[in-house]
């Protein structure tokens, strides 16, 4: 018998005009965790899609336990997950909104006796993976009213209640905490224990170096190296997906903020509803050509932060002031539009896009009364162009921009809703998780977008849950504990650094 559990060799696939995966080979070894890694669009979910028969390839071969399955016999191939005990774990949770917790982790795959659905029997099984998980999760609360990383937790189960040989995680730890990760992680490293063998991808490189036995390295759809054991080190997985290219830093010194207008400033900031908002008394300013950072755990205030500056949140005491003095009370975003003040949101699919419109819509929806005529007719040819000069400033990878959002990688999404935003040529950005579930290469992309509107004097305010992300993007970082600002670090303090900002958080 073959040493290999799952052998790919010469696996191609084209969708219309764009060449997906190109002769790449994979293998998997029982008890074996393997990373894919590569830039979004390098074909690694299209891979495990193949593998889950999601999509069929173009040529190539697959093995099983050394025997060859006929991609061509589609009735057989799609047998490939049932027969050869595959679970994928999507990137976007496939749950059914109006089902409770328990019932989309069984559909499909309920448990009967004496006639009749055997409860008890699932509801046993389902808590005890939120144990193994160490989650606490109501199982009789409908999907639609859980949040993102909740149902990625639900997706995850549901895989593993299948008893898999293969799992496939396709960027599963995006939504959720390091306590939540360090959780998984463990489980995982169980499920090697018995056997079961893992595929993970993951565009937080740390992540890979710490869990992967293997890094396998995709790069435009071709295979663009591996690596093994004492191989693997972050510099070198970027290396394989980027070639060493990087972000430059720029930072604005103390001179130069003295020289520039405050564009945005929060005085004694508290909500309206303090049921609801976290926030106590926050006070900040943010100059033109400055990006400010907000560090903190969830529940800090952050979320709130920029929920009352963009009118998503009433403001309760305190002021708000625009451009040296300007007094700004944000009643609802339409207002902060207007007063130039932009807001991308951590969870592009839910409040940042329309997923089944095309680019050229979702760029140009914020923009539609100043591109339509006296009676309010759009000219489609403005809008087209406006979508495609944004485009190739972003280098959004797509066929055309009639490709709906929706179809797009999670980069490229991300970099629409970022083009939607600039397209208004906003004073004040507001950005949370700006490359939440996005890879290296996109990451350095966006750092540098940012620091190009930093050159042409935009105030931004940004947060990521990764410290060591603000630290390489930030001139300052603001670290929030119980809806308060404990502390305000310059990049040039001693104190700007990740484990002192990682204590000051934690503590």
């Amino acid at each position: 018998m073959s040493e290999f559990l799952l052998k790919l060799e010469g696996i191609s696939k084209n969708f219309v005009n764009v060449k997906a995966l190109e002769n790449v080979d994979l293998t998997l070894k029982k008890g074996e965790i393997i990373s894919l890694a590569g830039s979004n669009g390098a074909g690694k979910s299209t891979l495990l899609k193949i593998l889950y028969s999601i999509h069929r390839p173009n040529k190539g071969t697959v093995k099983i336990n050394n025997k060859k399955i006929d991609i061509s016999n589609i009735s057989l191939n799609k047998k490939l997950p049932q027969n050869f005990k595959i679970a994928l774990v999507p990137q976007e949770p496939k749950l059914v909104p109006d089902l409770s917790v328990l019932e989309n982790v069984f559909l499909g795959a309920e448990i009967a006796g004496n006639f009749k659905l055997n409860n008890k029997k699932m509801t046993d099984i389902c808590n005890e993976y939120l144990d193994i998980l160490d989650y606490e999760l109501n199982i009789g609360t409908k999907v639609k009213y859980l949040s993102r990383d909740q149902q990625g937790i639900v997706s995850i189960i549901k895989a593993l209640i299948k008893k898999p040989n293969i799992l496939c995680l396709d960027e599963v730890t995006a939504c959720l905490c390091r306590e939540e990760v360090s959780s998984l992680f463990e489980v995982v490293k169980r499920l090697k224990k018995q056997g079961i063998s893992i595929i993970f991808i993951s565009h937080k490189i740390k992540e890979m170096a710490e869990l992967s036995d293997r890094v396998v390295v995709l790069k435009d759809g071709k295979n663009a190296g591996e690596l093994v054991e004492d191989e693997i080190k972050a510099d070198k997985i970027v290396d394989l997906m980027l070639g060493g290219r990087g972000y430059e830093r720029q930072l604005l010194s103390d001179d130069d903020r003295s020289l520039q207008k405050v564009c945005l400033q929060v005085k004694n900031l508290q909500g309206r509803d303090q049921n609801k908002c976290r926030i106590k008394d926050i006070s900040f300013k943010i100059y033109q050509g400055e990006i400010v950072g907000l560090a903190g755990l969830k529940g800090s205030g952050i979320d709130d932060v920029f929920e009352i500056i963009f009118g998503l949140q009433k403001k309760g005491k305190g002021t708000i002031e625009l451009n040296n003095n300007k007094e700004y009370s944000p009643k609802n975003p339409a207002k902060a539009m207007k007063n130039n003040i932009g807001f991308i949101p951590k969870d592009r699919h839910k409040e940042g896009l329309a997923l089944v419109r095309n680019i050229t819509e979702n760029i140009s929806i914020n923009e539609l009364d100043h591109i339509s005529n006296f009676i309010k007719m759009i000219n489609y040819r403005v809008i087209e162009n406006i979508s495609k000069k944004y485009s190739e400033e972003l280098n959004i990878v797509t066929p055309s921009v009639e490709q709906e959002v929706r179809k797009l990688s999670g980069g490229n999404q991300q970099k629409v809703l970022l083009a939607k935003w600039l397209y208004t040529d906003p004073d004040v950005l507001l950005i949370n998780e700006p490359t939440r579930g996005v890879d290296i290469k996109v990451k350095n992309e966006i750092y540098n977008l940012l620091r190009k509107l930093k050159n042409q004097n935009k105030g931004i305010l940004v947060h990521s849950p990764e410290v060591r992300e603000l630290i390489k993007m930030c001139d300052r970082i603001l670290i929030l504990s119980s809806g308060e600002i404990i502390e305000n670090i310059e990049h040039n303090d001693i104190k700007f650094n990740e484990n002192y900002i990682l204590q000051k958080i934690n503590s």
